[in-house]
């Protein structure tokens, strides 16, 4: 069965993020003492006692807000709420029950979803007695943590647990998940195409460059597999955000580049209008480093004027002059903002995880090896003449082959370019990087 939802919700600055790190065991959402700094939701994958669920960070609830903003954030926290199991509703003894607390216990009240009343900050034993100001709000017994030190968080899983529905097993083997970062730079339209391919509004969606903070994950089912969406916040010039004072922007970005480790595919949105530029190919080098795979996706396709049959040929073709080595990376053309073919996006990804995951047997590697051999074999270097004599798969994810020559010192880098282009000659492997290593045989 699908794992249940576990929502932190309430009002800003009661430690939710905190809470939400300290359950997970790593530091995944921005934590600030500035107000308002989480925005979209933030899923990630919990345990206890052996109970897994999806726990989820929200933004702070500001009941009667006239800001944009705030009521974004405010329908994201309740898109939270209606999909969740089990709410934990986070309060702060050092300031107690305030106006906006009950507004949001109110909004519990009419509710279906089982709450576990959670009173934050009470970090010494001194604060245990303030906690029942709390039963005010008609929750249940309120659960005094310190989500900052750890303090009685136990108990509060506890009782989180309990309020879980009962677990069903369903039969069969799990299907693994697809995980896919959705990068670009900022504004190219990344939470755009999350909210177009989940059909809702996943998450929150703003002009401005720069609303998305933190990494957001999607779970989603299309076409009878699993994927996990994986909204960043945009990759920007590392030289810029080291000068910058807000920390809050640093630290998403690092944050950014933990999903292109985590994900197994990247999609790199591109700016249609503007075409490839240096961040672009700076963010396709990132992902290609890391050894993930990759598929490109051309934004705002709609708004590219004089459209024919072969403007969708030149623009690949000058993708390929402004990045050479690019020609193995799939493009599809879409519209996240009217949902143009975006289906077609995780078509794509889902190809390049197959070819990510690929194997050529070691009988057809090296009938490949002998016929490039004997008709055009790699040049010599510097150092000497390159002979290969034998070549196997190592390892995928992604693919990596092992030549053994009489000398790796005599492949040089044009040598290993040319052998890596002759291997996608015969063998393709689209929308994935390849690994080439080289031992003495």
């Amino acid at each position: 069965m699908p794992r249940p939802i576990v929502a932190i919700i309430g009002r800003p600055n009661v430690g939710k993020s905190s809470l939400f790190n300290r359950v997970i065991g790593k530091r995944k959402a921005v934590v600030d003492p500035t107000p308002g700094v989480t925005r979209d939701r933030i899923m990630a994958e919990a345990e206890w006692n052996r109970r897994e669920f999806l726990l989820v960070d929200t933004g702070g609830i500001v009941p009667g807000t006239t800001d944009r903003m705030e009521l974004s954030i405010a329908e994201q926290a309740q898109i939270a709420m209606d999909e969740a199991s089990v709410i934990l509703f986070l309060t702060d003894v050092q300031t107690g029950v305030t106006d906006l607390d009950q507004e949001v216990a109110r909004r519990l009240h009419r509710g279906e979803r089982p709450v576990v009343l959670v009173v934050n900050k009470v970090d010494a034993s001194e604060w245990e007695a303030d906690r029942l100001e709390f039963y005010a709000l008609g929750l249940g017994d309120p659960v005094p943590v310190s989500a900052m030190t750890g303090r009685n968080v136990g108990d509060m899983l506890d009782e989180l647990v309990k309020a879980l529905p009962p677990e069903e097993r369903e039969p069969g083997e799990a299907v693994e998940s697809i995980a896919v970062a959705i990068l670009g730079r900022p504004n190219v339209g990344k939470s755009s195409l999350v909210n177009a391919l989940v059909g809702a509004p996943a998450v929150v969606v703003d002009a401005e460059p720069g609303t998305t903070r933190d990494s957001t994950d999607t779970p989603l089912d299309y076409g009878g597999r699993r994927y996990v969406l994986i909204d960043t916040a945009g990759l920007r010039r590392q030289k810029a955000v080291r000068r910058s004072e807000d920390a809050i922007e640093y630290y998403s970005t690092l944050r950014t580049i933990g999903a292109i480790e985590r994900c197994q595919v990247a999609v790199v949105l591109i700016d249609a209008i503007e075409h490839l530029v240096k961040q672009d190919i700076d963010i396709i080098d990132q992902v290609i480093e890391a050894g993930k795979a990759i598929v490109l996706a051309a934004n705002k396709w709609d708004l590219v004027p004089g459209k024919d049959t072969d403007t969708a040929g030149l623009f690949v073709r000058e993708l390929w002059r402004r990045y050479p080595t690019s020609a193995w990376l799939p493009v599809t053309f879409i519209s996240a903002s009217t949902r143009q073919r975006v289906g077609r996006v995780l078509d794509e990804v889902r190809a390049a995880h197959e070819q990510w995951n690929r194997r050529i047997p070691t009988s057809e590697l090296n009938g490949w090896l002998q016929e490039l051999n004997r008709t055009k074999p790699p040049q010599s270097s510097k150092a000497g003449v390159p002979r290969l004599y034998y070549a196997t798969q190592a390892a995928v994810r992604p693919p990596t082959f092992v030549f053994f020559a009489n000398n790796p010192d005599y492949v040089s880098d044009q040598a290993t370019r040319y052998i890596e282009h002759a291997l996608r000659g015969t063998f393709s492997f689209p929308g994935t990087p390849i690994r080439l290593r080289f031992r003495k045989k």
